[in-house]
């Protein structure tokens, strides 16, 4: 072989030696090196997130002091409306409101909550409607006014004809 065509030939088989190194040695080595590298970003992500959590510890163990008496086993879905329906006819009784009806409507799931609604229609002077509606949102068992339709009992009349939808809301444990 001439001196031209062996040094081409050696050039060839060295283009194609490190092309071979690189496809069948080096770029499974920097691939792999590549995915490990994203999975450690990964897990350094979920230990940062771990570390920020526990660093809120103190405050999440104050806030469940504070919350942690909101927090209920939550009972039977009849025992939970009894109960509600029970404190409604106490808060009416409290401010003289007259309930002419009340009835269950039903249970609602929402995440680590569960809320027990129920339908009433009731009867009395505005002032002893607005203390009613004021003890039934100041209660200490997470009741509250979902909806609500005042209207006068009959024309002139200074009686209120009421009709409220209250909904009880569980923290589930």
């Amino acid at each position: 072989m001439a001196p031209r065509e062996r040094t081409i030939l050696i050039g060839t088989v060295l283009v194609i030696s490190v092309m071979f190194l690189d496809r069948m040695i080096l770029g499974p080595i920097f691939s792999r090196i590549r995915v490990l590298g994203e999975k450690i970003q990964e897990k350094e992500g979920e230990i940062n997130t771990g570390i920020r959590i526990l660093a809120n510890d103190e405050r999440v163990k104050q806030e469940l002091g504070i919350y942690g008496k909101y927090s209920l086993k939550a009972l039977p879905s009849e025992d939970e409306l009894a109960d509600l329906l029970g404190e409604i006819e106490n808060l009416a009784q409290g401010a003289q409101v007259y309930l002419i009806d009340s009835s269950p409507a039903g249970t609602r799931n929402e995440g680590m909550f569960k809320k027990y609604i129920v339908k009433i229609d009731c009867e009395g002077h505005m002032e002893e409607i607005v203390e009613f509606m004021h003890s039934i949102e100041s209660s200490r068992k997470l009741i509250n006014i979902e909806s609500l339709r005042i209207r006068p009992k009959e024309k002139g009349s200074d009686m209120m004809n009421c009709n409220l939808s209250i909904a009880k809301t569980v923290v589930l444990e």
